[in-house]
Formats: structure tokens, C-alpha cells, sequence
């Protein structure tokens, strides 16, 4: 039996994987080392075998889905933060191609 909103939502989530799966497949250790500015969201051996990440606290908004709203209304946030991160990836990867060598 059809589900709209359910199909809606796999369709949602296909579509960022396939976007991030696309960013990432190719992605080297050389570009995920890359520092644009001495301050931001960087990753960085910790010596002991591990990694950390350097990031702020809060990103200065406040938004998500509230306790009230539907699960449906949850998946389909979750989509579209994942679609919009792996659009962040390639926006990342478009700066380390044309970044001054």
C-alpha cells in the first residue's frame, strides 16, 4: 500500500546520500586536512591515534524540530540538514580546488 508521506521522505533522504556520497567517494586525507583559517570547524590527529574536532559551542541559531511537532516533521528536518551538509562538502571541496597553491 502507497505511503506519501513516507515515499516523500525516502525520496528526500536518497536524494542526500546521493549527494553526499558524491562528495565524499573521492574526498582525500589532504583535503580533509586542509585549513581555509586559523579558526573554524577543523579536524586533527590527537597523536594517540584519534581524531578531535575544533567547534564552536553553538552556531548562533537556534532552530530544529520542536517536541511538539510530528515524527514525520522530524525526518523530513534530519533531510534536509543532511542535504544541506552535503552541499556544505562540496562547497568545502569547490574552495580546496581553486585555494592558492
Amino acid at each position: 500500500m502507497p505511503e506519501p508521506l513516507r515515499d516523500t521522505l525516502i525520496r528526500q533522504l536518497d536524494t542526500a546520500w546521493a549527494l553526499a556520497t558524491y562528495h565524499l567517494d573521492s574526498l582525500s586525507d589532504r583535503e580533509c586536512l586542509w585549513r581555509p583559517a586559523d579558526e573554524g570547524l577543523h579536524i586533527w590527529a590527537d597523536g594517540l591515534g584519534g581524531w578531535r574536532a575544533d567547534r564552536p559551542g553553538h552556531e548562533g541559531y537556534d532552530l530544529g524540530p520542536r517536541a511538539d511537532q510530528s515524527l514525520a516533521d522530524v525526518f523530513a528536518w534530519a533531510n534536509i540538514e543532511l542535504t544541506k551538509n552535503a552541499a556544505e562538502l562540496g562547497y568545502a571541496r569547490f574552495l580546496f580546488a581553486i585555494r592558492a597553491v
